[in-house]
């Protein structure tokens, strides 16, 4: 059966196939409800995603007003059962960095007059195999010239090599849909907003590449499909279960 798959989706797979089961087949809710570095990164993109929304209003949001923001959204939203993997940072911690995080953006993009195309999209678009993919970009800009912008924001305290950003599949889809969508598309960039150093990362595709990723993600489609079928999902220790939502019922994690 035919579905809708994303970035987050299949890299689940690729890391751990169980807890691919977990999640997307056996849909089971687990204990912990988030890790503190997705709920501050979250807290983060909802302040950017009002910074551009006030701004398309005619607004002129500050810096004190984006604060306040964040501060009233994670108060609202934070709960007791947030996952903190590093037990030597506190709520404080996180808090903090995050407002550094918006503090700094904001003083680089104030002025910034480029148009914002669209935020936080909710999109699909159709893979060769009749899968579709889901199309969640943070921020989509585009200048007077045609060449448009799909940009990342990045939380992570560790920063994105050029290397790794010319591979990188998640943006690199996403540029097939804006070049789809947008017919007056010269070129699409794709920018990571490394917000812990206060930098970009940018990076293009060619066709080539383009057809690399699609066919990569339609090889990683297949190997979800049999290991459906054989229900074949075996458990892959790695540094990344520390920050695993399920480990209070992963018999590798329990077992370490």
């Amino acid at each position: 059966m035919k579905g809708i798959y994303s970035h987050s989706k299949i890299s689940t797979f690729e890391q751990c196939p169980y807890k691919y089961k977990l999640q997307y087949i056996d849909k089971i809710k687990p204990d912990l409800k988030n890790t503190i570095e997705a709920f501050m990164g979250g807290i983060v993109h909802e302040t950017f995603e009002k910074f551009y929304k006030d701004k398309n209003l005619g607004l002129s949001p500050t810096r004190e007003e984006l604060l306040k923001f964040f501060e009233e959204s994670w108060v609202k939203q934070f709960t007791k059962d947030i996952h903190f993997a590093k037990e030597y940072m506190t709520e404080e911690n996180y808090k903090a960095i995050g407002k550094r995080f918006v503090v700094d953006y904001y003083e680089r993009f104030k002025n910034q007059k480029i148009k914002v195309v669209a935020l936080e999209t909710e999109e699909t678009m159709a893979l060769p195999d009749g899968n579709e993919w889901h199309v969640r970009i943070d921020k989509l800009c585009a200048d007077s010239k045609g060449n448009y912008y799909v940009c990342d924001y990045k939380t992570s305290s560790r920063k994105k090599s050029q290397e790794e950003a010319d591979k990188d599949r998640q943006l690199g889809m996403y540029s097939i849909w804006v070049k789809d969508k947008y017919k007056d598309a010269k070129s699409v960039k794709l920018v990571w907003h490394m917000l812990a150093f206060n930098e970009d990362v940018f990076s293009e595709r060619t066709d080539e590449q383009i057809d690399a990723h699609r066919k990569e993600v339609v090889e990683v489609i297949k190997q979800i499909d049999k290991a459906t079928q054989e229900n074949n999902f075996p458990a892959n220790p790695s540094a990344l279960c520390n920050y695993c939502l399920f480990q209070n019922i992963c018999p590798s994690f329990q077992g370490n």
